[in-house]
C-alpha cells in the first residue's frame, strides 16, 4: 500500500511545469548574475518541495547519543572517548556567540545558509566545476552536513547523498535556521578531539567562545573542511592561508570592515600548550582504543566518518582492561622510575591464550606528549625479555648454569634444530 502511495503522490507531481521552471532559473543562475541568490533559493525550495514527501523520519536532536564511553572488564567506566563530546550540558548557546563567530562558519562552510533551504545548487555546481579541474570544493550544505553527522554517517551506499537531501529537507521543515546553526556549532569536528565550538576554543585557544577574536574565529572555520591536517600546532601556513581566505569571505560579504578585517589579518595565531588532562583513568588504553575503532568498517566508509561515529555515537564499548591491574602498574612505576630523570617505561599485560589486554601502561608524560610508548614506539623487548627466555628454558629443564657458544650459527637444544644468529651477523665472542 505504502508503495503504491508514493507511485501516486509521484504521478500527481507537476513533472512538465518542474522540468521548464527548473531549467529557466538554471540559465538564469548561469548567465544572470544579479539574479544568482534568488534564482538560487527559488531552485532550492523546488528541490526540497519534491524530496520532502519521501523524507524519512528524524529523530529529535535531543534524543540523538551523544559521547562514546569505555567499560572496564568489571563494568566500571574507564572514560569517554573525545575530550569534551556533546553533551547538551556543554552545548552553547548561538545568542552567546559573538556575530563574528556565527558569520566566521558562515564564510568557510555555507555563506548562502540564510538564503536558501537547505540545498544550494549555485554550491553544487561550483564543487563540480572544481572537481573537473583537480581542486576540491565542498557542495554541501550546513544543513546536509547536520543530515550527515546526525543519520546518515555510517552508510558507505551509493545513494547516501540522496538520502542527505531526504533528511535535510525534513530538518528545514522542522528547525529554524538558528536552531540548525546553533547545533552545528555545538557539534562539528574541529580536530584534537574537540567537538563544538565550545570544546574548541579551549583546546587551542584556553578560551569560552564568547571571547573568540575574529582572527581566532576565522582559524577554527577554516578547521571545518580538514581538521586533522589543518593543524595550527604543525602546519601555521596553511592554516594562516586558509584563515585569511575566511576573513576575506566575511568582509566580501559585509560582515567584516575594513579595519576590523586588518586588524584580524595582522593578529598572529597564538595557541594554547596541548591539553595536560589525562583523557580518563587509563589514558594510554583509551586513545589505544580510540585509534583501532576508528579502522572499524562498521562505523562507516572513510577514516572521517568512522571517527565521527565513534566519538558522537553513544556507544558503550566494553573492554578486558583490569582497573586493578592497571593501578598496581600505575603505582609500581611511580613508585621505582617516577624521577624526571628516569627513562620512559612501557607496560602492556595481557591474558595468556587469547592476548586480551589487562594492563597498558605507555609512561607517565602522557598528558604532555601524546604519546603511548607501549604501543606506538615500536622498541623491541631488548634484555627486559630476557627472563622470559630463563623462565622457559627452567620449564624445559635446562641447567640454569648451561653456557652456550655466543657465536652466530649456533644450535639451542630447546630451540630445535634451526641455528640461531646474532643481530647482524655480530659475533662477541662471548657465552650465552
Amino acid at each position: 500500500m505504502r508503495v503504491h502511495g508514493l507511485r501516486g503522490r509521484l504521478r500527481s507531481l507537476p513533472w512538465r511545469n518542474i522540468a521548464i521552471v527548473s531549467v529557466i532559473m538554471l540559465l538564469a543562475i548561469g548567465f544572470i548574475a544579479p539574479l544568482r541568490r534568488v534564482v538560487t533559493l527559488a531552485v532550492g525550495n523546488v528541490v526540497l518541495f519534491v524530496a520532502s514527501p519521501f523524507a524519512p523520519r528524524t529523530a529529535d536532536f535531543s534524543q540523538l547519543p551523544g559521547t562514546t564511553r569505555l567499560l572496564a572488564s568489571d563494568g566500571s567506566v574507564i572514560g569517554d572517548v573525545g575530550r569534551d563530546g556533546i553533551r547538551s550540558a556543554q552545548a552553547v548557546k548561538l545568542k552567546k556567540l559573538p556575530e563574528h563567530v556565527q558569520k566566521a562558519v558562515l564564510a568557510a562552510e555555507d555563506k548562502n545558509f540564510y538564503n536558501h533551504a537547505g540545498v544550494d545548487p549555485l554550491a553544487i555546481v561550483r564543487a563540480a566545476f572544481s572537481t573537473l579541474r583537480g581542486r576540491t570544493q565542498g557542495g554541501s550544505t550546513i544543513t546536509q552536513q547536520l543530515a550527515k553527522l546526525n543519520y546518515t554517517a555510517g552508510e558507505k551506499t551509493l545513494f547516501r547523498k540522496g538520502r542527505e537531501l531526504l533528511y535535510a529537507s525534513k530538518l528545514e521543515r522542522r528547525y529554524s535556521k538558528d536552531e540548525l546553526l546553533e547545533r552545528y556549532v555545538n557539534q562539528v569536528y574541529f580536530g584534537e578531539g574537540a567537538y563544538g565550538i565550545g570544546p574548541a576554543s579551549r583546546t587551542f585557544f584556553g578560551i569560552t567562545p564568547d571571547k573568540l577574536s575574529a582572527s581566532q574565529a576565522g582559524v577554527l572555520a577554516g578547521k571545518i573542511r580538514a581538521p586533522e591536517y589543518l593543524n595550527p600546532r604543525t602546519r601555521v601556513l596553511e592554516v594562516t592561508r586558509r584563515r585569511n581566505q575566511v576573513l576575506v569571505n566575511m568582509q566580501r560579504e559585509g560582515w567584516l570592515t575594513k579595519e576590523a578585517y586588518n586588524v584580524a589579518l595582522a593578529e598572529p595565531i597564538t595557541l594554547t600548550p596541548p591539553s595536560q588532562e589525562g583523557g580518563g583513568r587509563a589514558p594510554h588504553f583509551v586513545a589505544y582504543v580510540e585509534r583501532e575503532a576508528k579502522t572499524l568498517d562498521a562505523l562507516g566508509g572513510s577514516a572521517e566518518t568512522r571517527s565521527a561515529q565513534l566519538f558522537t555515537g553513544g556507544y558503550k564499548i566494553e573492554t578486558t582492561l583490569e582497573p586493578k591491574v592497571f593501578d598496581a602498574t600505575v603505582a609500581s612505576v611511580q613508585a621505582r622510575l617516577g624521577a624526571a630523570d628516569d627513562p620512559t617505561t612501557a607496560v602492556a599485560t595481557v591474558k595468556p591464550g587469547d592476548g586480551a589486554i589487562r594492563s597498558l601502561f605507555g609512561g607517565l608524560d602522557f598528558a604532555t606528549t601524546q604519546f603511548d610508548m607501549s604501543s606506538l614506539s615500536g622498541r623491541q623487548a631488548g634484555s627486559s625479555f630476557k627472563p622470559f627466555v630463563y623462565m622457559a628454558a627452567l620449564r624445559e629443564k635446562i641447567d640454569p648454569r648451561s653456557t652456550f657458544d655466543g657465536t652466530s650459527g649456533r644450535v639451542i637444544p630447546c630451540y630445535g634444530d634451526k641455528p640461531v644468529d646474532n643481530y647482524a651477523g655480530e659475533d662477541a665472542g662471548g657465552t650465552l
